[in-house]
């Protein structure tokens, strides 16, 4: 995927939202696909954000 991004971005319209997705992806894509080389890293942050909506809740 991250090979077609690459190549693709160059003719697609950056303010389409198409356009706004690849670019988004491109700046991210070595911490997006960084689990895929590192088999201790999780692909979601569900763990964590679970832990936490507790102490978000206002009383």
């Amino acid at each position: 995927m991250g090979s077609w991004i690459f190549q693709e971005i160059k003719s697609t319209l950056l303010k389409s939202q198409i356009g706004k997705a690849m670019a988004y992806a491109y700046a991210r894509w070595d911490a997006l696909s960084a689990y895929l080389y590192d088999g201790s890293l999780c692909i979601d942050n569900n763990v964590v954000e679970n832990a936490i909506r507790p102490c978000l809740v206002q009383k």
